[in-house]
Parts: C-alpha cells; structure tokens; sequence
C-alpha cells in the first residue's frame, strides 16, 4: 500500500509581497490604513496584534479604539491544501470614553462622566460643577430612575447628562446654539441619547432675541441671536418631579408660563435668582410660588446673586 503523501509545507509556498500585491484580492478592494485613522500604536504580542488607533469623528476630533487581530489559524482543506482565518475584535464603544481631543479642547472626568471644555469658551469650566456644591447636591439627591427632569437653561449639559446617566428622564431647554452643540457633544462622548428642546422658556409663545455668550447667554435687547419662546405649560406634562430654572434673570416669566405645571405636578424647584432682576420682580416670583402652595428657602449665595429652593407642602 503506498505512503499518502504530506500535504505540501508552509515554507513551499510563496509568501505574497506587499510592494506587489493587486489593489483587489479576491473581489475586495484595498484601502490603504493611514486614510481610514491614524495608527498610534503598535504591540506585537505571540497569538495576536494589539493596535491602538485614533478614529476621526465627523466634528474633526478622534476617539481611540483599540483593535486586536488574531494570529491566523491555518486549516487544511482535503485537497491538501493550506487555509487561513483571522479573527479581529474592534472596540471602539468601550474605549470611546479613553478619547484624545485635538484642537485646543480640554476633557476632564467629573461624576464618572466626561466633558469637554472648550479652551476660551465663556463658563465652559461650569461643567465640573465645582463653583455650586450645595445646588450640586440638592439636585443630584433628586436623580434616579422613574423621576422627570425639567432642566431650563441647560448650558452644555451639566445638570441633564448627570440625571440622564441616572436613569431620570430629562426635559433639557437650551436656546443658544452654540452651547446645544457641546451639550450634544458631552452627550456623544457618554454614549447617552438626548433629546434638547432648542428654544427659550418665558410667559408666552413667540421668538426673542438672545445675547450669546457661553454659560451666561441671556434674553435681551442687545444685538444676538433671535431664539423661539415656548411656555413649559404647552408641554402638557404628566410628571414633573424636579425642575432647575437659571436662565440669567429671565426666571420670572418662565414661571409664569408654568402655573398650570406647577399646580398639576407640584416639582421640587431650584431656582438661581440674580441681584439685577430687582425686588419688584423677585416679589413676583415669590408670589407665584406662594399661591402654588409652595414653602421656600435660600440655599446659599454667591457674587451675583443667590439660589432658592422651593417645596410643595399639600393642603391640610
């Protein structure tokens, strides 16, 4: 009976050169790595390559994502012939949080979320949240799943992305531009879906003009944006368990447009209430607490002004 003979060795077969290869190898195209991200790193390791890439993002930042390429595993087929598989494992939403800005962008980590601080951005440093601990505190207390949040005045997401991340359900207002796409941003490098409602809350339906200036963007009659006005009652909401208005001395005439909210749904309110709004309107504001049967209380005080807390107590 005669000898089957060996199939043929690895070092008999000729090696392909990468200087020669065809631009299409068996129907698939070839694309040159350096036009797809950029490689930032390179490990060898014996069973697998570890390389660590930077993925352009379409607003001209990268995020890093780690790829590992198996080392192929050799078949042999029963014609004797030798046959190759590689396994890639690609990570990009784990290591997405790892992300590296470009540009003058800094990232910093705060309540296990990230956010990017634009350098020169007006208040982008307000994020961290580190300028207001007892409004911090008063209002993360209130976050967990099952609770709604009214966040008017949501600048680039501190308050919003933290109860998001919590599993509140979250009504962000934010009527500058700008500041909507960093809140979005934040947003993107969390991997939380948001939904902003890009307008400005007041007392009656209509478009303002607002005066852009990051964190401290405010309704006025300087030149600016012009920006549309809702009323947090055309809402309609069912639930509302909290509700933070800062919008820079505009606080009155959002709380007139939501008596029928806060008579419906009696939130736990934080209010920032500026020096320059006056005692008239401030007397106003109070009011329309008091006549929603509320309990109220200052919570602390800062340059320009102080920040009011407010509890419905029911009726006896």
């Amino acid at each position: 009976m005669a000898e089957e003979e060996d199939p043929p060795k690895d070092r008999d077969e000729p090696r392909p050169n990468p200087n020669t290869m065809p631009t299409s190898f068996l129907g698939v195209e070839k694309v040159d790595f350096e036009y797809v991200n950029t490689l930032v790193h390179q490990e060898g390791a014996p069973d697998h390559i570890d390389l660590l890439v930077n993925v352009p993002l379409a607003d001209g930042s990268v995020a890093e994502t780690k790829v590992v390429i198996g080392s192929p595993v050799k078949f042999l087929r029963r014609d004797g012939r030798n046959e190759y598989s590689n396994k890639v494992d690609s990570r990009l939403t784990v290591t997405q949080t790892q992300r590296k800005a470009t540009g003058r962008v800094d990232v910093q980590n705060r309540d296990g979320l990230w956010w990017e601080l634009p350098v020169g951005y007006p208040g982008a440093w307000t994020v961290l949240l580190e300028h207001e601990p007892k409004v911090k505190e008063f209002l993360g207390s209130r976050f967990g799943p099952g609770k709604v949040f009214v966040d008017v005045g949501a600048n680039v997401g501190a308050y919003s992305l933290r109860a998001l991340s919590r599993g509140t359900k979250v009504y962000p207002f934010e009527p500058n531009p700008e500041n909507v796409k960093l809140l979005k941003r934040n947003a993107e490098i969390n991997h939380l879906t948001i939904d902003v409602q890009e307008c400005a809350l007041s007392s009656s339906e209509g478009t303002a003009n607002l005066s852009q200036n990051g964190a401290t963007s405010r309704i006025s009659d300087l030149k600016g944006v012009t920006v549309p006005l809702r009323t947090l009652d055309s809402l309609d909401l069912q639930q509302a368990d909290l509700l933070k208005v800062d919008v820079e001395g505009h606080e009155l005439e959002v709380f007139k447009g939501a008596r029928k909210t806060l008579a419906r749904c009696h939130p736990d309110i934080m209010v920032e209430m500026h020096h320059w709004i006056g005692a008239e309107a401030e007397a106003a504001l109070f009011n329309i607490l008091l006549e929603n049967g509320y309990r109220f209380e200052y919570l602390d005080s800062y340059s320009q002004g102080r920040h009011l807390v407010a509890h419905y107590e029911k009726a006896a």
